[in-house]
C-alpha cells in the first residue's frame, strides 16, 4: 500500500469541568484543540448530538477546525435500522440461533451490541449465500480447484490487487450479483432477504473503508448506501447529519485552509487510528476513545 501505516499516538488531555452538551463547554473544547494544533488545521471527532452543535459553532465563528462525525457511532445507528426494517421477518429468531436469548437478540437488532451484531449478521448472510449459491452448482470443477489454489496462496503470502487471483474474486462477485438480481424479481420474500444481504454488504464496505484508510470509499458508502436506509428506518437525525457531514467534507476539499487535511486523508489515510503498522489495522477515532 502507498498509504502511511504509522502507529497512532494517543495522549490524554486535561478534563474540562462542564456539561458536554452545553455550547460554552463545546466552544471551550474547540478553542483548546486549536491551541494544541497551531498552526495546523485542527481535526475533532464527535458523536452526533455534540457534533451538530460543534459544526454550528465552527461555521458561525469561522474556526480553523475540521469536524468529523464519529464513524463507529454512525455504524451502530445503521445496525439499529435492522430492528425497524426487518421487524416480524423472522430475523429475530435467526439471531437467537447464534446468540440464544431474547434480550441478546433485541440488543443486536437495536444496534446496542456491536460485536455480537457484526458476528450474527455476517453468519446469517453467509448462510443465505451458501443456500442460494452452492459452489458445486455455480462453478466448474476446474474453477473450484483453481479458487482453492488461490486461497492457499493468500494464506501463505500477501494478496496483491494485481495478482492473478483477482480474476476469480471478480468472477465470484459477478456470479453472486447475478444470482441476487434474479432473486430481486422473484417475489416479496426473496426481495426482502436480498435487501438484508445488501445491508450486510454495506456494513462490510464501511468497515473495509476504515480498515484500509479509504476516505473516498468512506464518504461514498454513506452517500450511496446508508442515507436511504436511515431515512427508511426512521433514523432521521443520522439521515440529516450524515448528509451534512459528507457535504462538509466535499466543501472543505475546495477550501483554502482545510483542503490539505482532506488531501492527506485520501493520500495518507491520516483520518484513521492505528494500533499497529500492519494493513487492515485502521479503526474509527471514536472507537479508539470507547476502547
Amino acid at each position: 500500500s502507498s498509504k502511511s501505516n504509522k502507529v497512532s499516538c494517543i495522549e490524554y488531555q486535561p478534563i474540562i469541568d462542564g456539561d458536554p452538551n452545553d455550547y460554552s463547554t463545546i466552544y471551550t473544547t474547540l478553542m483548546k484543540c486549536i491551541d494544541f494544533e497551531k498552526p495546523n488545521t485542527t481535526v475533532v471527532t464527535f458523536d452526533l448530538p455534540i457534533w451538530v452543535k460543534a459544526v454550528d459553532i465552527i461555521e458561525s465563528q469561522k474556526l480553523p477546525i475540521l469536524p468529523r462525525l464519529g464513524g463507529f457511532h454512525l455504524l451502530k445507528s445503521f445496525l439499529g435500522t435492522f430492528g425497524s426494517i426487518f421487524a416480524d421477518s423472522g430475523l429475530h429468531d435467526l439471531i437467537q440461533l447464534v446468540y440464544p436469548g431474547q434480550v441478546a437478540a433485541d440488543n443486536i437488532l437495536n444496534g446496542n451490541s456491536f460485536d455480537k451484531a457484526i458476528r450474527a449478521h455476517f453468519l446469517i448472510d453467509a448462510a443465505i449465500v451458501q443456500h442460494i449459491f452452492p459452489p458445486e452448482e455455480s462453478f466448474t470443477e476446474i474453477e473450484i480447484s483453481q479458487m482453492k489454489e488461490v486461497i492457499k496462496n493468500v494464506l501463505n503470502e500477501p494478496f496483491q490487487i494485481n495478482d492473478t487471483g483477482r480474476y476469480f474474486v471478480d468472477l465470484f462477485g459477478e456470479k453472486l450479483e447475478k444470482r441476487f438480481n434474479e432473486f430481486r424479481i422473484a417475489g416479496r420474500t426473496p426481495l426482502l432477504w436480498t435487501l438484508y444481504h445488501d445491508m450486510v454488504d454495506t456494513i462490510k464496505i464501511f468497515i473495509r473503508a476504515e480498515r484500509m484508510g479509504d476516505f473516498s470509499l468512506h464518504l461514498s458508502c454513506i452517500t450511496a448506501r446508508m442515507l436511504s436506509v436511515f431515512a427508511a428506518a426512521g433514523h432521521h437525525h443520522y439521515a440529516k447529519a450524515a448528509r451534512l457531514y459528507v457535504e462538509l467534507m466535499i466543501l472543505y476539499e475546495g477550501s483554502e485552509k482545510k483542503s490539505s487535511t482532506i488531501k492527506s486523508y485520501k493520500t495518507d489515510a491520516s483520518h484513521v487510528v492505528r494500533y499497529s503498522p500492519y494493513e487492515w489495522s485502521g479503526i474509527w477515532s471514536d472507537l479508539s476513545i470507547e476502547q
